[in-house]
């Protein structure tokens, strides 16, 4: 994993044989370790030329594909490879991925059974002596949300294997999966430095430093990412959200105005969360009902939208808001919440109450449900 020792190396080897497909194939995986699939993909197909039907260049050409979400050229080189070996298990694995993406859950579900039969018949010493099936194992187990397996086989793969982060990630959102929030947070601040390579994974920790409020170490990772990925929306918005949960909501609003030409529906609504705050309706409305022209079925989107209404005396607007989504959504725990506040503004306060009763039950974290229970209880004696 060190490619700043690799790449002067495959620079010699080239000028002194252009033409070996071991060259090229190595070309290809050093590309795919610095996030480049396009280049790797270039990269193995040179390798293919120079040497047909390689299995680690096949892989190699697949992986690219795959990444690149060119899923029907992924498929021909996954299907030459089990050509050549049927019970190859990392093309397995990635085969049955595929067939997820393409919405083939009922083929791709089969695959992942024929291989966890096929790993549970492997001698678990064995099993525990290589890495590479022990991971696949593991993912196989992931795949099938079976949670208990996944934790205890990547923690098995990740005591010989520490350093292989992308692993550590999805031993992180096992816990997440098994409410073990504050097991992933440790395992992820360990590794805090190596998650500053991909954004995604940083902003994973980031939000487990808000869950558990860490706002002063949530504030350094993100001022290490902000210069790593000058304005990228998503950091944006989590630092937005930093500033106001910090109390300096005109410095987030500063940030975030600052961002021109942002169009995700994620910004319109983290911008329309900060204007709601600061009671600049208007604004708030105009972004909130641009954020639900690119994402309509979003609940939190709609919920901030009846919000923004309510505080703007549109109160019918604002009431089929919340019925329609208290339809669709009744398990969905703030709709639940703005549903019983839209019952007790019309009068039914011990229907509101025994709603926040339940919702205290299943989220008894969370302190605007024991907030708003009080106030009913008061209210009613």
């Amino acid at each position: 994993n060190n490619s700043d020792k690799v790449s002067p190396l495959l620079k010699k080897a080239e000028l002194l044989n252009e033409n070996s497909s071991k060259l090229w194939q190595l070309k290809g995986i050093l590309a795919k370790q610095n996030s480049a699939p396009q280049q790797a993909l270039v990269f193995f197909k040179k390798a293919n030329e120079l040497k047909p039907n390689d299995l680690v260049t096949y892989r190699g050409l697949a992986n690219s594909y795959f990444e690149l979400q060119q899923l029907q050229q992924a498929n021909i080189f996954l299907d030459k490879i089990l050509a050549i070996s049927p019970n190859d298990p990392q093309t397995q694995l990635m085969k049955s991925s595929l067939l997820h993406s393409l919405n083939e859950d009922s083929a791709a579900n089969k695959i992942l059974t024929e291989l966890t039969n096929q790993l549970s018949s492997i001698n678990e010493a064995y099993l525990h002596s290589q890495p590479q099936l022990l991971l696949i194992d593991g993912l196989t187990s992931y795949r099938q949300s079976h949670w208990q397996q996944a934790r205890q086989k990547f923690q098995a793969y990740l005591e010989t294997n520490a350093a292989d982060i992308d692993t550590t990630i999805l031993l992180a959102d096992v816990y997440i999966k098994l409410n073990e929030d504050d097991k992933a947070l440790i395992l992820l601040e360990k590794n805090e430095r190596k998650l500053l390579k991909s954004k995604d994974n940083a902003l994973i920790l980031v939000g487990l430093y808000f869950q558990f409020n860490k706002h002063f170490k949530a504030d350094y990772l993100l001022s290490e990412l902000r210069k790593l990925y000058k304005n990228d929306e998503s950091i944006l918005i989590a630092s937005a959200k930093l500033f106001s949960e910090t109390g300096q909501v005109s410095k987030a609003l500063t940030l975030m105005e600052g961002k021109k030409n942002a169009n995700s529906a994620a910004f319109h609504h983290a911008l329309a969360l900060l204007y709601f705050q600061t009671e600049q309706l208007e604004n708030s409305l105009t972004r909130i009902q641009l954020a639900i022209a690119s994402s309509s079925e979003n609940v939190a989107f709609q919920l901030l939208h009846s919000q923004i209404l309510l505080r703007l005396n549109k109160f019918n607007e604002a009431q089929q808001i919340i019925i329609d989504l208290y339809e669709k959504h009744p398990e969905n725990n703030d709709v639940l919440a703005s549903y019983a506040l839209l019952q007790a503004s019309t009068g039914k306060t011990i229907s509101a109450q025994k709603v926040f009763k339940h919702l205290v039950t299943v989220a008894p974290d969370n302190g605007s449900y024991w907030l708003q229970l009080a106030r009913f209880e008061n209210d009613l004696g």
